[in-house]
């Protein structure tokens, strides 16, 4: 495999100067030139890249003692370009990466349920996944249906999302109106997630804390938008992007942000997470408890405090 090893050809450099006369032309000087600029300016750092790289190549092929595993070069190189991009939720995988990456995804436990004093349905979600919504929808119905009034729903460490199942979670629970817009890079919004109302009178109780990362986030942001709603815990991480999988021609996979999520009162979470309404902490000890599932509820503080919202 010979690593790219490329300079600025004469062809691109004059098809910048066109396409900058075009822009002079329609979009004015000024403009143009910065365009232009930021053209130029790509090019010469890709350049740097390309020239990098090839040096790099050159002076291990040459002479190096070691063997050049080509296929993890590759690799390693598109790993280390996703690395580059300052966001913690880009992601590179080769084939069997992303399969193992699938997988464990599916191995997560899903969503758990315990009626609690006082006729409190709990919800604990460790992962939203395929049918949760209408799992969750279904119990909330059975519990309404035997005279329970108050919901907790339980997001602390959930960080794998399905986002169509938690706008499904978002639509059952909100009155109408348009909850959830997608803004891309370009500036395009549009309506990801819509309420037609529901008649849904009971008081809820959010849990959150510095893992609740993604998609999820969005239940909380959302609801605290409804009467007789509290959000109780610790800031969450601010993962709140629409994420876009893309297949290489090696069939190795990118998944990047491609969209910020904002909710119906214009806030953009991404990066800046959610700040609880009321903020109870865990000590280290309680939350090495919490994460290995032995943290017992009265034991557990952030719990007690959703609960007492509740009366």
């Amino acid at each position: 495999m010979k690593i790219l090893n490329k300079k600025i050809s004469l062809g691109y450099v004059l098809t910048a100067l066109f396409l900058t006369g075009a822009l002079v032309y329609s979009l004015g000087y000024k403009v143009a030139m910065d365009k232009f600029n930021n053209l130029v300016s790509n090019i010469y750092e890709k350049q740097k890249t390309y020239s990098i790289l090839s040096e790099i190549d050159y002076n291990i092929r040459e002479h190096c003692i070691c063997d050049v595993q080509d296929d993890k070069v590759l690799s390693e190189i598109s790993r280390g370009y996703i690395s580059g991009v300052d966001d913690q939720i880009c992601n590179f995988f080769t084939k069997d990466e992303y399969k193992n990456y699938l997988e464990s995804l599916n191995n997560n436990s899903g969503v758990d349920f315990n009626k609690l004093e006082n006729g409190i349905l709990y919800i604990k979600c460790n992962a939203i996944q395929k049918n949760s919504s209408e799992i969750i929808k279904n119990n909330i119905d059975s519990a309404i249906s035997e005279g329970s009034n108050s919901l907790i729903i339980d997001l602390r460490n959930c960080r794998n999302s399905d986002d169509e199942e938690v706008f499904k979670i978002i639509k059952n629970i909100m009155p109408a109106g348009d909850i959830i817009y997608a803004v891309d890079k370009a500036g395009n919004s549009e309506v990801v997630c819509k309420s037609e109302g529901t008649n849904l009178n009971l008081k809820i109780s959010v849990l959150v804390n510095e893992n609740t990362s993604g998609s999820c986030e969005l239940i909380a942001s959302s609801l605290r938008n409804r009467e007789n709603t509290k959000i109780v815990g610790a800031k969450t991480l601010g993962n709140t992007a629409r994420l876009k999988t893309v297949t290489l021609s090696d069939d190795s996979v990118i998944i990047f942000p491609d969209a910020y999520y904002i909710t119906m009162d214009g806030e953009n979470l991404f990066k800046k997470g959610i700040i609880p309404d009321l903020e109870i902490s865990l000590d280290k000890n309680q939350e090495e408890l919490f994460s290995n599932g032995s943290l017992r509820l009265e034991d557990d503080l952030q719990l007690q405090s959703a609960i007492k919202v509740l009366e």
